[in-house]
């Protein structure tokens, strides 16, 4: 039984390759069911984030070339395209490698604790449509337990580690001692808009709007943070008041465009606009960078301001590690103990077989 993981990352592979990578919750299914039924895979679990494509599966005959292959194909690219984007570990590799991203090792803001989350939804998600199996199923659950003993057991938690933190202290850096008085508009619903939203919140922005196709997830998000709910609809009526606008929604396309932002900021007779997006793929048109008086950055540009803070969470690199090697090591005991009993099935099997 052979644990395998392929993948890109924040780290291997630039922003507007990774957009067209990522898969949706909703596809994940779908593409797991397809990668089963053409023989890539005997169980799996696809783990699809803004900074990360990872496709953990077991298979003992898998080919990474192939899989990548399929899945640069399926994004509309070709394998040279990501000549360099790839890595790809088995075995221990890939056992140690899933610790570490459930853990927060291996993240954009280290430590960050949302990844221990969709590290968990894409587990459910596979689980749910029945494509794991022994290996996966506990590769996962021990993941998950590790990540928690990880956090239980050092300090790499302490200061900032989320996204939201570091957008906030960007529009801080932009806006002054003024960011009491800005406003606040937030293109989505779910779970990253109402984190960054709390953070602006607690640093006592004036208002924050939260903007989603279904009214009812916009007032469920807005209650969470002390905002006013608003319809996609209406989100060219609010951009002139507008201060702030961070994209964090999971729509496939530019939901706020160059013209928009440039009638908005006509308006606004000099005063700034400071957009963060969030996103992938990207809701935000990168080409509003070029407007008088808009500030946009992306994911990528919050890594940057990341890496120059983090110093002191690394310092605990070492005591998470000797963590997670230990779980490794139960891990891998597990994993050779289950190979040797299903060899011996197998044995057993053959000997039952009737002398030709």
């Amino acid at each position: 039984m052979t644990p395998f993981v392929i993948g890109v990352n924040h780290r291997t592979t630039p922003l507007p390759i990774r957009e067209k990578l990522h898969v949706s919750d909703s596809r994940i299914p779908e593409l797991l069911q397809t990668l089963l039924h053409r023989g890539y895979l005997d169980e799996g679990v696809l783990l699809s984030t803004c900074n990360r494509l990872e496709l953990y599966g077991e298979n003992s005959s898998n080919s990474f070339i192939g899989l990548q292959r399929f899945l640069s194909e399926r994004a509309g690219l070709r394998l040279e395209d990501l000549e360099g984007c790839w890595y790809g570990y088995s075995e221990e590799g890939a056992v140690r490698h899933l610790f570490r991203v459930a853990s927060g090792l291996d993240s954009m803001i280290f430590g960050e604790a949302e990844i221990q989350g969709q590290v968990r939804r894409a587990y459910e998600i596979a689980r749910t449509h029945g494509a794991t199996g022994a290996v996966t199923h506990r590769l996962f659950e021990k993941s998950l337990n590790a990540a928690k003993r990880v956090r239980e057991m050092t300090h790499i938690t302490t200061g900032k580690a989320s996204i939201g933190s570091y957008a906030v202290d960007v529009a801080e850096k932009i806006f002054g001692g003024t960011l009491p008085s800005k406003k606040l508009l937030i293109l989505g619903a779910g779970e990253i808009g109402r984190l960054v939203g709390r953070h602006f919140s607690a640093r006592g922005v004036a208002s924050i709007w939260v903007a989603s196709r279904s009214r009812d997830r916009a007032t469920t998000a807005a209650e969470c943070i002390g905002a006013e709910a608003v319809t996609f609809e209406a989100i060219h009526r609010f951009l002139p008041e507008c201060d702030i606008v961070i994209g964090s929604t999971k729509c496939p396309t530019i939901l706020l465009h160059r013209d928009a932002a440039d009638a908005a900021l006509r308006k606004r007779h000099g005063n700034p606009i400071f957009f963060i997006d969030l996103s992938i793929p990207r809701n935000i048109d990168p080409s509003i960078t070029g407007l008088p008086n808009a500030y946009l950055y992306h994911l990528d540009d919050l890594e940057k301001m990341a890496a120059k803070t983090i110093a002191g969470r690394e310092a605990e690199l070492s005591h998470c590690e000797a963590i997670l090697s230990q779980k490794v090591s139960y891990f891998m005991r597990w994993l050779e103990n289950i190979s040797q009993e299903a060899k011996r099935q197998n044995s057993k099997k053959l000997c039952l077989l009737p002398a030709s």
